[in-house]
């Protein structure tokens, strides 16, 4: 017997995820609640407010993010959407999503899966107080094209509004199963989508705007072109590409710098930043707090700021700033540069053995197996180094 992945190349599985795209309803001339519905009817989009007043006999367009989950039965699913007007405050359905004609879907699914969805009644709605949580009923009609797009057409029952929308399979680029991050490519907008609530923006990139996100712990995995203020909790960041700025502020955050160039202060508190890869030109700095700086990575600049931090360079130029800062010697291609070793105050931690010697300036030493790891501007003997 044939099965729908002899057929195309998705199945039923494939339903399961989450997927963004906009929404245009259609709302007809104004309407009185339908008089079979007097309990679930709800005002239409008075709370909180979207569309506009007056806006019937007109069209509008809504940012729709849906999350698929599997049950039981391989026909039939839970959903929760989130969709969002010109007011930009996010409303909340959760549903059914049933598989039309299972057995023949298995086995023809030539042209798609096709399915119908239905919006939870007041009685049954997630039970959360607050803006934002539609009671209305509705029917969803649509048809899962391929592994990554579905397209819909929307009845509102009580609203007698009808829509229609295509989504695309968005990217999950953080986060966890239960509470992920995704990112709406290629708007570069990325949510936290966590079902016990609305969707939390955690990073946004618009020209040269500076974002500022969140004091929640944020996970931010593969980003470009960014400009965030972190804020508070002990944020996660990781950059691969563009032209970046970030700043930690508050909380015990960790930058991780693949690619790009870009500005990165880790701000208060003890952060950690480490630059795996980065353009000529990148600057890192610690700010302020206990903090360490790592990087294997030439033309950049390594800064610890103020208070006692760690600096563990391998090439590159490297300060200590303020504090009692400590240089740690680290082996790879190159050799570090420090530029404002303070005598008496900071200290030097070597990890291999080897020997101190005048170069140029400075003082360098080079590990037995004659490579060349730090060398210390200014000083010329070795009693003047601090070792740990």
């Amino acid at each position: 017997m044939n099965t729908m992945n002899d057929q195309i190349p998705f199945g039923l599985s494939h339903l399961e995820g989450i997927y963004t795209g906009t929404q245009a309803v259609y709302f007809p001339i104004e309407i009185t609640c339908p008089p079979d519905l007097p309990n679930s009817c709800w005002e239409p989009w008075e709370l909180p407010n979207d569309p506009p007043d007056n806006s019937w006999g007109e069209i509008h367009e809504y940012d729709l993010i849906v999350k698929i989950e599997p049950t039981s039965h391989p026909a039939y699913f839970h959903y929760i959407q989130w969709f969002s007007g010109s007011s930009g405050n996010w409303h909340r359905q959760s549903g059914a999503l049933i598989v039309i004609d299972y057995e023949y879907t298995v086995k023809n699914a030539s042209d798609g899966i096709r399915f119908f969805a239905t919006n939870i009644s007041s009685d049954y709605s997630i039970n959360i107080e607050g803006d934002g949580i539609q009671h209305s009923e509705g029917l969803t009609e649509g048809v899962m094209r391929n592994a990554s797009e579905i397209v819909i057409d929307y009845i509102g029952l009580e609203q007698q509004a009808v829509g229609t929308a295509t989504l695309a399979r968005a990217e999950i680029i953080g986060g966890s199963h239960e509470d992920p991050v995704i990112t709406t490519n290629p708007d570069s907008i990325n949510y936290l989508i966590n079902q016990d609530g609305y969707p939390e923006l955690v990073a946004m990139s618009i020209g040269n705007e500076i974002i500022q996100l969140t004091d929640s712990d944020e996970f931010l995995k593969e980003q470009s072109d960014i400009r965030l203020r972190m804020m508070g909790g002990n944020d996660y960041l990781e950059v691969t590409g563009g032209n970046n700025y970030a700043n930690g502020n508050m909380g015990e955050d960790t930058i991780i710098l693949r690619g790009g160039f870009g500005q990165y202060l880790g701000g208060r508190d003890n952060d950690s930043i480490e630059v795996f890869g980065a353009k000529e030109g990148t600057s890192v700095n610690g700010n302020l707090g206990e903090d360490l700086v790592t990087g294997t990575v030439a033309g950049v600049t390594y800064r610890g700021g103020k208070d006692n931090d760690v600096l563990a360079v391998s090439q590159g130029d490297v300060w200590g700033d303020k504090g009692a800062d400590t240089f740690r010697t680290v082996a790879g291609d190159g050799f570090a540069v420090v530029q404002d070793y303070m005598i008496g105050e900071d200290m030097v931690k070597i990890e291999k053995e080897g020997s101190w010697s005048i170069e140029g300036n400075g003082l360098m030493f080079t590990c037995d197996c004659g490579d060349q790891l730090m060398l210390l501007l200014g000083i010329d003997d070795i009693d003047q180094v601090t070792m740990v």
